[in-house]
C-alpha cells in the first residue's frame, strides 16, 4: 500500500497541509527554547574574589561615589595578570587587612590565592544565571559546556526511544507525551536547586524535545508535507530565535508558554496518514472521510 496513491486522490497540498503546518510551528514552539536556552541561562558576564570583610566599607574617608568605590575594592583586592588585566579567579590574601590600609600600603606585598569567599558578578547583562547561582566560574567553568553536552546525550537517546515507540503506538500519542513532558521539565529544570538536578532534568528534556522533533519531521512520504512544498528548516531558524526570551535561568520557564496551546491543537489535529498505511484497519476509513 503506497500512501502516494492517496496523496494523488485527496491532494498533496491544502488547508489541511497548511494548518498542520501553523499547528508544528506552536508546539514545537517550547523545544526550540529549550534547544537554545542554555546559551543565556548558562552567560558569563564579569566577575572577580569576594572580599567579605569590606563588604560594609563604603569609602567615606574617600569621597568617592558608590560605584568608584566597588570598583576601588576590586583593584586593591585582585592582581593583574601579565597583559594589565584584573584577574578574575585569584585575589591577594587581605585577612585582617582593612580598606583604609590596603590604600596606603603597597597592595602588591600581600601572598596571592584563590578565591575561597565565592565572586561578585557583574549584573549589568545578565540578571540571574545559573553560572553566578552555582559559582560555576574558575575551576568549574567547563561544567555549562557538560550540560549542553549531556542535553545533546538526551537528544540522542530520545531519536531512539520516542522514534521507536512513535512506530509501535503511534505518532499521535508519543507527540502529546513528550510534547507536554518537555514544558514540565522545563519548568523543573529552571526551578533545579543544584546543577546535578539541572544535568538531570535537562537529559531527560532533551530527549523529550527531540521526541516531539522525530514525530513531527519526518521524512515527506510518511507525513502529511512533502519536502518540496515545505520550508520545513526555514522555520525551524525563525522558531529557536524565540530563545532570546530566556535571558536569565529562572526566566527559562517562558518556555511553558507554547506547551500551553497544546490541548487544544492535539484536539484538531489527526493521525499521521503516513503511520496509518500500517494499520489496514484505519487506514481506509480514514481516507474515506477525507474523500
Amino acid at each position: 500500500m503506497n500512501i502516494d496513491d492517496f496523496f494523488t486522490k485527496t491532494g498533496t497540498y491544502g488547508w489541511f497541509q497548511k494548518r498542520t503546518y501553523i499547528f508544528i510551528f506552536l508546539v514545537t514552539l517550547g523545544g526550540c527554547m529549550q534547544a537554545f536556552l542554555q546559551v543565556f541561562v548558562a552567560g558569563q558576564g564579569d566577575h572577580w574574589c569576594r572580599v567579605s570583610q569590606w563588604e560594609n566599607d563604603t569609602c567615606d574617608f574617600t569621597n568617592v561615589s558608590q560605584s568608584e568605590c566597588r570598583e576601588l575594592k576590586r583593584r586593591l583586592s585582585t592582581p593583574l595578570t601579565n597583559d594589565d588585566v584584573l584577574q578574575s579567579c585569584q585575589k591577594y590574601n587581605l585577612t585582617g587587612v582593612d580598606l583604609e590600609t590596603a590604600i596606603e600600603d603597597n597592595i602588591t606585598q600581600y601572598d596571592v590565592i584563590g578565591c575561597d569567599e565565592g565572586w561578585y558578578f557583574d549584573k549589568s547583562v545578565f540578571r540571574s544565571t545559573m553560572t553566578e547561582d552555582w559559582n560555576l566560574v574558575c575551576d568549574n567553568f567547563g561544567i555549562p559546556n557538560l550540560l549542553q553536552s549531556i542535553y545533546m546525550v538526551g537528544y540522542l537517546a530520545g531519536s531512539v526511544v520516542y522514534g521507536s515507540l512513535a512506530d509501535r503506538f503511534g505518532r499521535y500519542y508519543i507527540l502529546l507525551f513528550c510534547s507536554f513532558s518537555a514544558g514540565g521539565l522545563g519548568v523543573l529544570s529552571a526551578l533545579s536547586p543544584n546543577v546535578y538536578i539541572y544535568g538531570a532534568l535537562r537529559l531527560l528534556v532533551g530527549a523529550s524535545v527531540y521526541g516531539v522533533d522525530t514525530c513531527w519531521f519526518c521524512a515527506w512520504y510518511r507525513n502529511c508535507i512533502s519536502e518540496s512544498t515545505c520550508p520545513i528548516w526555514g522555520g525551524v531558524v525563525v522558531r529557536r530565535s524565540v530563545s532570546v526570551l530566556c535571558a536569565s535561568r529562572i526566566s527559562s520557564h517562558h518556555t511553558i508558554v507554547a506547551m500551553v496551546d497544546n490541548g487544544f491543537i492535539f484536539g484538531i489535529l489527526c493521525h499521521n496518514p503516513g503511520s496509518l498505511v500500517s494499520r489496514p484497519n484505519q487506514v481506509k476509513t480514514y481516507f474515506i472521510r477525507l474523500s
